[in-house]
Formats: C-alpha cells, sequence, structure tokens
C-alpha cells in the first residue's frame, strides 16, 4: 500500500547523532537517548532550510528596494496579471493549509480511536482484577471451610471408638487432595493478579497520549489560524491594488513565514518519529512490556474472536484455574458420600460441606465471568484498534500533514518573492489614467498641455472669456466658435434674430410705461413680412457673460 511505501521511506532516512554519527532507528521516548538526538537533528536541518529561504526573500527585497523603476509608467495588463497570480497563489496557501487542518483533524482522531481503545483494555484488565480479587477471596474462603473440616474430622476421630481406618484414610486421602488443589489455585491466582497489574501502564500510556495530543493539537491549529489570517489581509490589498496594503502584507508576511517554517521544524520530525514507530512497532511494545503481557497483546492482535470459554491467552492462567476447581468439585462430591458414611450423616459435617459447595459454585461464577472479561471476542477490536489508530489511520494524517505543510511553506517563499512587485506596481500614477497604451484617436496624450480655453464651449465658465473683442489681453488659443472669440462679428452668415422676428412697435421702449402687449390690438411679438427692408443687425449685441 502506498501508506506503508512512505512509512518504509521516512523510515529509511539515516539518523545521526550529535556527532554525526549512525544510530539506531527504533523509536525511543527517552530524552536522553541518541535517537531523541537524531530527531533534534531533524528539526534542526528543517529550521536551517527556512532560514535560508528567508534569506533569499531579504535579499530579493533589497535588491527591489535598490532598483531603479520608474514610477510614471505602469501598465494596467502587467498590475492586473501580477493581482491575478498573487490571487492564485494565495488560494493555494488557504487550500493547502485548509487541507493540513484536514490532516490534523484526522490525526487528533485517529489518536483519539487509540486512546479510547486502550481506555477499554484498561477497564477490562481492572474489571478482570477485581473478578480475580472476588476469586481470591472465595478461594480463601474455602480453604478456611476445609480447613475447618479437617479439624472436625480429627475431633470427631478422637471422639469414636468404633471409626472405619479404612474410610478414613480415604477421607484423609481427598481432603489432602483437595487442599492441595486449593494451593494450586491460589499460586494461579496469583500469577494472574501479578499480571493483570500492567494495566496501570495502559492508563500511564493512555494519560501521556493525550496530554501530547492536546499540546500538539492545540499549536498546530494555533499557527495555521495566523498564517491564514495575514493571507486573507493580503487578498484583500491585492484585489484592491492597494499598495499600502501589500506592503503591511509584506511586513507580516515574514512573520508568517517564519510561523509556518516554525510548523514545518515540528511536522517533520514528528512524522519521522512516528514512521519509526510504526516500523519497530514491536520490537518497542516488546522492550516496554513483560514477556507474558506481550505474548498476551499478539494473541488479541491474531485471535479469531468466537464465545468459546477458551479463548483467553495461553499464559493467562484462567483455563489451568477453572479446570482445578472442575477437580476440586468432583473430589468433593466424592468427599460427601465417604463423610456421610464415615460419620452417619452428621450435621456439623454437613453443614460445613455445604459452606465449601456454596464456594465452589461462587468460584465457578468468578471464573466465568474472568473468561468472558479477558476473551478473544471481548479485546479483539479494542487491541486491534490501538494498533489500527497509532500505525494506520493517524499515519494517513501525518502524512498530509506533512506534504500540506511543506508545500505551503513553499508557496509561500513564492508569494514573498512576488508580491515585492507589487510595490512600484500598485503605486498610482499622478492622472488617474493607469495606462499608456490605449490612447484616445481624436485627441492624443501628448496635447494634454495645449487644450485650449474654449474647447466645446467652455469658455462659458472662464472668466477670461469677458474680455471684449479689441482687448489684447485675450491671447490664448482659440476655435473662433463665438463673438467672444472671434474679432469679426459681422462675419457670420447668419444672424443672431430671424429676418423674420420684429417687434410691432420698433420705435417704442421695451418694457416701459404704459406701453403693454395686447394681443388682441395686434401687439405682440410675431413673424411678419411686413418690413422686409428693415436692416435686421440694427441692434448691436455684446457677448458679456458674468460667472
Amino acid at each position: 500500500m502506498l501508506v506503508d511505501k512512505v512509512v518504509n521511506l521516512l523510515h529509511k532516512i539515516p539518523h545521526v547523532d550529535f556527532h554525526f554519527r549512525r544510530t539506531s532507528d527504533a523509536f525511543s521516548y527517552d530524552y536522553s537517548s541518541p535517537y531523541a538526538q537524531a530527531i533534534a537533528i531533524f528539526a534542526a536541518l528543517t529550521a536551517l532550510i527556512g532560514l535560508l529561504l528567508l534569506l533569499i526573500i531579504v535579499f530579493t527585497w533589497i535588491c527591489q528596494c535598490c532598483r531603479h523603476k520608474d514610477t510614471t509608467v505602469r501598465s494596467r495588463n502587467g498590475a492586473r496579471n501580477l493581482t491575478v497570480v498573487l490571487f492564485i497563489l494565495s488560494v493555494l496557501c488557504f487550500g493547502l493549509l485548509a487541507a493540513s487542518l484536514y490532516g490534523n483533524e484526522r490525526l487528533n482522531r485517529s489518536i483519539g480511536k487509540t486512546t479510547n481503545s486502550l481506555d477499554n483494555v484498561h477497564r477490562s484488565l481492572k474489571l478482570a482484577e477485581v473478578q480475580s480479587s472476588l476469586l481470591t477471596s472465595t478461594q480463601q474462603s474455602a480453604q478456611a471451610h476445609v480447613d475447618e473440616l479437617v479439624k472436625l474430622i480429627d475431633q470427631k476421630t478422637r471422639e469414636s471408638t468404633n471409626i472405619n481406618k479404612t474410610l478414613l484414610d480415604e477421607v484423609d486421602g481427598e481432603l489432602t487432595s483437595v487442599s492441595d488443589k486449593f494451593e494450586d489455585v491460589q499460586s494461579q491466582l496469583e500469577h494472574l493478579n501479578l499480571e493483570l497489574t500492567d494495566s496501570k501502564k495502559l492508563k500511564r500510556t493512555q494519560t501521556y497520549i493525550n496530554r501530547f495530543e492536546f499540546d500538539r493539537s492545540a499549536l498546530y491549529i494555533t499557527l495555521p489560524a495566523i498564517v491564514i489570517t495575514v493571507l486573507f489581509i493580503g487578498v484583500i490589498s491585492f484585489c484592491r491594488k492597494s499598495r499600502k496594503g501589500s506592503i503591511v502584507f509584506s511586513a507580516l508576511g515574514v512573520v508568517t513565514f517564519f510561523v509556518t517554517w516554525a510548523l514545518i521544524a515540528i511536522v517533520v520530525p514528528l512524522s519521522i518519529a512516528h514512521a519509526d514507530l510504526c516500523s519497530t512497532h514491536d520490537e518497542f511494545v516488546k522492550t516496554h512490556l513483560r514477556h507474558e503481557v506481550y505474548n498476551a497483546y499478539n494473541f488479541y492482535r491474531t485471535c479469531e474472536p468466537s464465545e468459546s470459554h477458551k479463548s483467553v491467552p495461553t499464559n493467562l492462567p484462567v483455563n489451568t484455574i477453572n479446570d482445578r476447581f472442575t477437580e476440586i468439585q468432583a473430589g468433593e462430591a466424592k468427599l460427601v458420600g465417604q463423610l456421610n458414611t464415615l460419620f452417619n450423616n452428621s450435621a456439623d459435617v454437613s453443614a460445613i460441606m455445604r459452606n465449601i459447595e456454596k464456594d465452589i459454585s461462587e468460584s465457578f461464577k468468578n471464573v466465568g465471568a474472568i473468561e468472558f472479561t479477558l476473551s478473544c471476542y471481548a479485546l479483539h477490536d479494542d487491541v486491534t484498534g490501538i494498533n489500527d489508530g497509532i500505525c494506520y489511520d493517524a499515519v494517513i494524517g501525518s502524512i498530509i500533514m506533512l506534504a500540506t505543510t511543506l508545500l505551503s511553506g513553499i508557496f509561500m517563499f513564492i508569494l514573498l518573492i512576488v508580491v515585492s512587485q507589487t510595490w512600484y506596481m500598485f503605486n498610482r500614477l499622478p492622472n488617474d489614467y493607469m495606462e499608456v497604451n490605449e490612447e484616445d484617436p481624436f485627441y492624443p496624450r501628448q496635447q494634454d498641455t495645449v487644450i485650449p480655453a474654449d474647447i466645446y464651449g467652455t469658455h462659458v465658465f472662464n472668466h477670461r472669456t469677458r474680455f471684449t473683442p479689441s482687448s489684447l489681453e485675450h491671447t490664448e488659443p482659440s476655435t473662433g466658435t463665438t463673438s467672444a472669440t472671434n474679432p469679426q462679428q459681422n462675419s457670420q452668415t447668419t444672424p443672431l434674430l430671424d429676418t423674420a422676428w420684429q417687434r410691432s412697435n420698433p420705435s417704442a421702449p421695451i418694457g416701459s410705461g404704459n406701453n403693454t402687449i395686447n394681443a388682441g390690438a395686434g401687439n405682440s411679438v410675431l413673424r411678419s413680412s411686413l418690413y422686409p427692408a428693415e436692416d435686421p443687425y440694427r441692434y448691436t449685441y455684446n457677448e458679456q457673460f458674468e460667472v
């Protein structure tokens, strides 16, 4: 599988200590071991690569600042293309950081699966330990009843004169056999309790894993959040083509670059250590567990779950204890008949035998509970969940984090190299135009400085057009479209007033006295042909405009 190939590739990377001597690649969490020194070397090399890239960025920025650029000529197409490139790089960084957060979440859930499996195994072993304690107390109670029976038989033997010696010897031999089997059960229970006490290591391991995973996950969420925030600021400044925003992003980009490569310096050695743990998993577990517990661990990993009561590890003496109690039960049944015959159904003897029988029945219940708790079908899924959570699901998340974090660091380097171009490209020109190649064909840009004062009738709002045609101060270029700018007023071919427009009484003053307009008398301003011979230019007009 691809995951196994990647794990083997990471595991085969040479490991060297601080003296640059080749060391073992077997995983170890001892901070003073040569393996820890090799992991520190990987972190230092990754940080050194990031530092070299940062120096390249700083050198490029210095060259960009010292390079002479013409700030008056900029192409809008160039600025747009640069904005598109920066936007694409930012989106790629966003996507890679999102993928790395997904890998972090997958790794977190996988480790959570492992800790849950460890917790389930620990609970099962603690339950088996409690059940073993109950079985031990039951066995001790049965042993005490057997000792009490022996004392009672000795007492009755001394009190009776006509006792059957042959039957008494058989009873004595059977009691000795039952007592010996109870002692054997006690020794087997001590061995079982010793095996179950290793459950404390599982609890400590779960605590360490939870603490490490909380710190790792919190760090890997906080640092990408900082980078994402700065990238968001950069995207806004790129879309607005803001020179100030690009400069601010450049300053903050150094911080994000440092944060990104600090994250890479953490992810790379942890990924290599993770690959080493999964490649040398059996060796690591065998080193930190006792031989019997390690055999039980391998049994639960490889067993086929079934409901058989015999599906427990052979090194755990549960089956032996069950066999011993079966023999004790058979001996107890035989002993009841012999004692009833020997002592004629004595009430005292019968009461003690009932107590022994009750203890044996209770012991079978406890043995069955232990077999159920430690059976293959009860622990197989949890034990395989521990292995699969660490060395399969978590490895996928670790590989995703490693690849996406490295790529985000590379794209962040490219982004900071390219962003220095915006310091001049996004600089606004003195006029409102941003490009020089698409000029107005009717009025080229080179003639901006020779625009006449009255172009397109703008003289109406120009106070300089108040001068009369005879003024010598009116010297600016003109298009000659008005009488104020054309000295020969009477040379126009079209009169200002049509010849047909006349006053009904030209000699009357305009708007004076009682000379009102009477429409009924024909004193209104009308178009008429009664005065064709009059001069239409008898009135002289001078255009005067006040601003």
